[in-house]
């Protein structure tokens, strides 16, 4: 491996003759310089807002929770089961599910789970990483930023229990000023008074 690699897609730090470096977000071997939320390095995240809520759907089947739109970092998704614990192996009946843009699943489609850890790739070199489908707290998380929208979904299997889904997910602010609508009334009266300048 080239020396000044990043060690994994997630940290900041870089490889030195095959050893893993501490390296700021500047890739600065000793930097202390951080990414924010917004994933600007040395940023103070006024760059991005935060974006999150709840779902509590009892509704058998796969339920859609939320589009997170492309551009969209810091995501944080956690299904909190009840009576699931991994010793147990008992199930609340809620998973979560992930699905891209044209309609395939990059996380448990088609009523197939995945029961242990695994980092999801869902294009241009973004992973997500998963808890299993097996923990007490399901959890997917990801820096981003995503590079294409995806919605999440609550697989629920059993109706017995309703789901307890959080999510939080930072956008990047609009840069662009919005366009306000014209008003009629006025474009006439400013023209009506050209046309009397004219005629006079």
């Amino acid at each position: 491996v080239v020396d000044g690699t990043p060690c994994s897609p997630d940290t900041t730090s870089v490889c030195v003759q095959g050893h893993c470096v501490h390296a700021g977000c500047d890739r600065i071997i000793g930097s202390k310089m951080k990414l924010d939320k917004c994933m600007v390095c040395g940023g103070d995240g006024s760059t991005c807002t935060k974006t999150y809520g709840s779902f509590r759907k009892r509704r058998h089947g796969y339920n859609d929770v939320i589009t997170i739109p492309a551009g969209a970092t810091n995501i944080l998704i956690r299904q909190n089961g009840e009576n699931a614990t991994v010793s147990d192996g008992v199930s609340d009946g809620i998973y979560l599910a992930v699905k891209r843009q044209d309609g395939s699943y990059a996380l448990n489609g088609n009523y197939t789970l995945v029961s242990s850890e695994l980092d999801i790739s869902v294009g241009g070199g973004v992973l997500l990483h998963y808890s299993g489908a097996i923990k007490a707290i399901e959890t997917i998380t990801g820096q981003g930023p995503l590079k294409a929208s995806l919605t999440i979904q609550a697989l629920v299997v059993d109706e017995k229990k309703a789901p307890k889904l959080k999510y939080t997910f930072f956008l990047p602010k609009s840069t662009t000023q919005p366009v306000l609508p014209r008003n009629p009334m006025e474009d006439w009266l400013k023209r009506r008074t050209l046309m009397l300048e004219i005629l006079r």
